[in-house]
């Protein structure tokens, strides 16, 4: 009975979780999540993000340039990746330049850049946008693990 009760729990507990964040998917083992309809939108238009949105291929964001060590080899393995004929089928690259320890970047509008800013916040400091299924999966913190994680992470999620 004990482990009937055990099961019980963890079948409800998933459930709610399910029910409080139904956005996120785990793909091989990397939870995905859904992107906002209004963001979809900016991306589709953006004149930055819509050549990748609409290219047909899952698209990858990542950041060069940064003062900290580690932010730099992350994207020395990325740019790695980003050269292997391997992922090029799959993927588009996205590398956008930092200088020093910010971002800067022009909008038209105040629109715009809310929109941009959304996205970014969604992104952080790296992520993969699967146009198809209008989902994002991002790296938040990035480290020796999340260097060491890279390759696994383009390959597990090549045909996602």
């Amino acid at each position: 009975m004990d482990n009937f009760l055990k099961f019980l729990f963890v079948c409800v507990f998933v459930g709610l979780l399910m029910r409080v964040f139904p956005h996120l998917t785990k793909v091989n083992g990397y939870n995905t999540k859904a992107i906002p309809e209004s963001t979809v939108n900016y991306l589709k238009t953006s004149a930055q993000y819509a050549p990748y949105y609409s290219a047909n291929k899952k698209f990858v964001i990542y950041y060069t340039g940064m003062d900290c060590p580690y932010g730099q080899a992350f994207a020395n393995v990325v740019t790695a990746i980003a050269q292997s004929q391997k992922y090029q089928q799959s993927y588009n690259f996205s590398a956008t330049t930092i200088s020093g320890n910010s971002l800067q970047k022009e909008f038209a509008t105040v629109k715009e850049a809310k929109a941009d800013g959304k996205f970014m916040d969604l992104c952080q400091q790296f992520c993969i946008v699967n146009p198809t299924k209008g989902a994002i999966y991002s790296i938040n913190g990035i480290g020796d693990e999340e260097m060491r994680k890279l390759p696994d992470i383009f390959k597990s999620l090549k045909d996602w």
